[in-house]
């Protein structure tokens, strides 16, 4: 999968869904396999223009997600309503998580819900074993962080036919 951020001038932008359709057109590429992904501020801050682009998005097959999910609650009543096929949780809700049993209870409410909306879930920022396994308890999908892999300086990806 290959994740592209969408800035908030691309979801302003009412010709945008059509570019994308026609850009995508031109390439095979398999179902799903590009998540375009908006952020939870732009989300809040422009709703219906998320809400068309997210559905243009799932009509040319592939994925949604949404990053910097803090788990408030005006926050998830909007995301579960576009129905992302992925959520990635804020490092606010992430970070030293095994040291607090009250965000550790809040982490598996949330994955609850998002789960229930269809949603697969994504830690970032994960920097510690107990955190990891914290969140393999409440059903974390996906992770990201220094303790899984260090960042590379170069980006290594093989393109097959």
């Amino acid at each position: 999968m290959f994740f592209v951020k969408l800035g908030t001038a691309s979801v302003a932008d009412p010709s945008f869904p059509e570019w994308l359709r026609q850009m995508l057109g031109k390439v095979t590429i398999r179902p799903r396999s590009c998540v375009f992904q908006f952020s939870q501020a732009t989300v809040l801050a422009q709703f219906e223009r998320c809400s068309t682009l997210a559905q243009a998005v799932r009509e040319i097959g592939q994925a949604v997600a949404i990053e910097h999910f803090d788990g408030q609650p005006e926050a998830l009543l909007r995301i579960s309503a576009l129905l992302p096929n992925f959520v990635k949780l804020d490092r606010s809700i992430t970070q030293q998580l095994a040291a607090e049993p009250a965000r550790q209870a809040q982490i598996r409410e949330l994955v609850r819900k998002l789960k229930e909306g269809g949603a697969a879930v994504i830690a970032a920022y994960i920097e510690d074993a107990q955190s990891l396994g914290v969140l393999w308890q409440a059903q974390v999908e996906l992770v990201q962080g220094n303790f899984v892999q260090q960042p590379d300086e170069v980006i290594q990806h093989q393109v097959t036919n």
